[in-house]
C-alpha cells in the first residue's frame, strides 16, 4: 500500500509550540509503562540504572595513524535492525489487541526504486505485503519495495532477516524490524527527513511524537493524534512539522504498535533512521577504517541527567577515548559530541556506557556520503544475509574472550563454518561467501554488522539480528545486481 503524505499546516496553521500539552505527552515526566529502557527490566529512562561500566583499560589516547580517505562515493548504510532489540513489549493497552504476530517484521517502504531481500537459517519464512496476507516462501526472496511495505514471520525457530536497499542516487538501506508502542529515532536534522509510520496491525493506531532537541522538549501542534488505519503508513514532513537541527524523536501510541523510519528527503542526509529504545549500554558495531569525520548524537529522553563514557573496540583491544569521558547529556535533550580526532581514521566499534538510558548512534563521514550507525543488538545467537562478497565484524564488549563460530549456509552446498577467538573489548573482521545467510553463534554475547563493497566501490553495512524468534528485529542488503 502507497505511503499517504501527511496533512501539512496551512498559511494559517503555521507550527508553533505547544505549550499546554498533556502531561503524558512530556517523556521525561511520565513514559508510557511499557516503555523498554534497553535492560531487562522495562521502567522509564529516568529510573535509576547501575553506574556506566568501568572495565576496560585505562584512558588514554588512541594511537594516530595514516588518515586513509573513506571510499569516494562512500554510502554506509547502517542496519540497526532492533540494535537495541526492539523486542516487542507487553503492553496493558495492547493485550486485548489483536496484531498481526508479536514475531512479525516490518520492512518500510523506501520510494524509488527499492529492493526487498530476506531470507532465512531454517530455509522457509512467509512474507507477505503489508495488509496482505503472507505466503510461505523458501531461500532469499527479493520482492519490489518502491512503495510497498513488507511482513515477515516465521516459520520455524529461527526468525527470518531481511531489508530494503533502495540504489537511487546515494544508497540507502531500512531493515525489517519489530513494530512497538514505544521508540525513538535519532535525526541528524529535521530539515532533511521524513518520517514514515507504518502500521502492520488490522486495527487501528494513534501515534504521538514528541521532540527533543538541543535546547530541550520540543512539543509541536500538529505532532499528536496522527491516525494509521490498520495495515497502512503514513508520512510526517518533519521540516514542516517541527523545523530543523538535531533531535531525538519519542513516537508513542495510545494502543497498539507501530513502526518508525525516518528517511532523507535530501541528498545531504544520512539515510534512513531506525528506531532503538534507551539503553544504559549502547553498541554500535562499525566505525569503517578511514572515516575522516566521527560525531555521537546522544539523546536523553529522561527527567534526569545521564553522564556517559565512550569506549573503541579494536583488533587490539578496548581502548578509552580521551574527551569523551564522563560527558554529561541534560534532561530531554540531544547532544551531539564531536570524537573524530580520537577514532583518527581507525576500523573499530564503539560502545557508549551511561548511568541513566540513553539513545545513542554515531554519524560517520559526511552527509551525503556517510551513515549513522544505529544500537545493535548484544546477543550469543545472530543471523544476517548476505547477498555478495563482505566481511563480517564482530565486536566483543564481554569482559572475558569470545569463540565465535560462523556458518554459512547455502541452498547449493554445505554450509561452511569459520571460527575465531575474540578478545575481551577486542574486534575481529572475517571474510563472507556471497548468496548465503549468515548464522553467528558465540560462547559469550556479541554485536556484529555486516560490510559489504559492490563493483561501484559502494560501501554497505547490515548488523546481524538476534536468532531466536522473540520479536527482534531483522535486517539485510542487496547488492545481487552489482
Amino acid at each position: 500500500m502507497a505511503d499517504t503524505p501527511h496533512d501539512t499546516p496551512t498559511s494559517g496553521e503555521s507550527p508553533r509550540v505547544d505549550d499546554d500539552s498533556p502531561e503524558r505527552d512530556r517523556p521525561g515526566d511520565e513514559l508510557p509503562e511499557d516503555a523498554p529502557t534497553g535492560g531487562e527490566d522495562p521502567g522509564r529512562p529516568g529510573d535509576d540504572g547501575p553506574a556506566a561500566g568501568t572495565s576496560g583499560s585505562p584512558a588514554r589516547r588512541i594511537l594516530t595513524g595514516p588518515l586513509a580517505r573513506l571510499v569516494a562515493g562512500v554510502v554506509v548504510v547502517a542496519l540497526a535492525s532492533a540494535l537495541s532489540l526492539l523486542v516487542h513489549p507487553a503492553s496493558s493497552a495492547g493485550e486485548d489487541v489483536a496484531t498481526t504476530s508479536v514475531r512479525s517484521l516490518t520492512c518500510p517502504a523506501l520510494g524509488a526504486t527499492a529492493t526487498l531481500t530476506a531470507g532465512s537459517t531454517t530455509g522457509s519464512f512467509a512474507v507477505g505485503g503489508l495488509g496482505g496476507t503472507p505466503a510461505d516462501v523458501t531461500g532469499l526472496v527479493q520482492k519490489d519495495a518502491a512503495k510497498t511495505s513488507w511482513l515477515l514471520m516465521p516459520s520455524g525457530v529461527d526468525q527470518p532477516v531481511g531489508g530494503i536497499l533502495s540504489r537511487t542516487g546515494q544508497w540507502q538501506w531500512a531493515g525489517c524490524e519489530a513494530a512497538s508502542p514505544s521508540s525513538y529515532i535519532n535525526v541528524p536534522d529535521l530539515s532533511t527527513s521524513d518520517l514514515l509510520l507504518v502500521n502492520p496491525d488490522p486495527v487501528s493506531v494513534a501515534v504521538n511524537l514528541t521532540f527533543f532537541t538541543t535546547s530541550g522538549v520540543r512539543s509541536v501542534a500538529g505532532a499528536r493524534g496522527l491516525v494509521l488505519q490498520p495495515g497502512s503508513s503514513r508520512v510526517v514532513p518533519l521540516s514542516v512539522l517541527a523545523g530543523s537541527g538535531p533531535a531525538g524523536i519519542w513516537v508513542a501510541t495510545d494502543s497498539g504498535r507501530v513502526l518508525a523510519l525516518a528517511r532523507p528527503i535530501t541528498t545531504q542526509s544520512y539515510g534512513p533512521q531506525p528506531a532503538r529504545q534507551p539503553g544504559l549500554i549502547t553498541s554500535l558495531p562499525a566505525v569503517p577504517q578511514g572515516a575522516h569525520k566521527v560525531t555521537l548524537l546522544v539523546t536523553n529522553p529522561g527527567d534526569e541527567d545521564a553522564t556517559f563514557s565512550v569506549a573503541g573496540l579494536t583488533r587490539t583491544g578496548r581502548i578509552q577515548l580521551a574527551g569523551a569521558q564522563q560527558v554529561t547529556v541534560a534532561a530531554q535533550h540531544v547532544l551531539r559530541l564531536d570524537i573524530s580526532k580520537q577514532v583518527a581514521g581507525e576500523e573499530m566499534a564503539l560502545e557508549v556506557s551511561s548511568d541513566r538510558p540513553v539513545v545513542a548512534s554515531a554519524l560517520v563521514g559526511d552527509p551525503a556520503n556517510g551513515l549513522q550507525v544505529s544500537a545493535a543488538p548484544v546477543k550469543a545467537q545472530l543471523n544476517a544475509v548476505v547477498p555478495t562478497d563482505a566481511s563480517l565484524y564482530v565486536m566483543n564488549p564481554d569482559a572475558a574472550s569470545a569463540t565465535v563460530q560462523v556458518s554459512l549456509s547455502s541452498p547449493s552446498g554445505t554450509p561452511a563454518v569459520t571460527s575465531r577467538i575474540i578478545a575481551s573489548g577486542g574486534l575481529a573482521v572475517i571474510t563472507l561467501q556471497k548468496g548465503t545467510v549468515l548464522h553467528l553463534s558465540s560462547s559469550h554475547p556479541v554485536a556484529a554488522a555486516v560490510g559489504m563493497i559492490s563493483a561501484k566501490k559502494v560501501v554497505v553495512m547490515a548488523s546481524a539480528t538476534e536468532a531466536a524468534v522473540t520479536g527482534s528485529v531483522s535486517l539485510s542488503i542487496d547488492q545481487s545486481n552489482h
